[in-house]
């Protein structure tokens, strides 16, 4: 015959079982709330990741854009005048006619302004695009560099004014 345990016996048992069934439910509630943590990081960023992807695409276009009007521009040029690195005008129109010059400029807040004939009555604004732009003429082509020398590895864009190479008979 099987001899029965009393109480007293098999209360210490039930009680090592218990506190194992505790200490495994804190571990448990301990790794869900480090993969929760994990989890939420992971979504913010790839949210934050998105946003940014979504900001550079928009000034890449902005970009595109406003150096397409701009190499249209030089490229029509009677004359170029640098006015400092962030600014310049250009002579578009036939020689010995005035009010064809087009502006261009950085403003204070960043964005790339082109102001003149084309424009209509609003001068065209291509935002945050010039924060990081500036203008270099040599007398035949104007180079686009980045403002900030070492974001600018490639030297710059360079735009030719077709006029310009016709007088210099396409020496540069």
């Amino acid at each position: 015959m099987t001899p029965r345990l009393t109480h007293a016996e098999m209360s210490p048992r039930r009680a090592r079982a218990r506190g194992f069934g505790l200490i495994m439910m804190m571990v448990v509630i301990g790794l869900l709330g480090v993969f929760a943590l994990v989890s939420t990081r992971l979504i913010h960023t790839t949210l934050g990741l998105y946003r940014e992807a979504g900001r550079i695409d928009d000034e890449a276009r902005w970009v595109d854009a406003a150096l397409r009007q701009l190499r249209s521009d030089v490229w029509s040029a009677r004359q170029v005048t640098p006015n400092g690195p962030r600014s310049l005008t250009i002579d578009t129109g036939p020689a010995g006619v005035s009010g064809a010059a087009v502006q261009w400029r950085v403003d204070a807040d960043g964005a790339l302004v082109r102001t003149g004939p084309g424009a209509g009555a609003e001068a065209q604004r291509w935002p945050e695009v010039g924060a990081r732009l500036a203008f270099d003429w040599d007398g035949v082509a104007l180079t686009v560099r980045g403002a900030d020398r070492g974001a600018d590895r490639a030297g710059g864009i360079r735009m030719a004014s077709q006029v310009k190479l016709a007088e210099a008979g396409g020496a540069k």
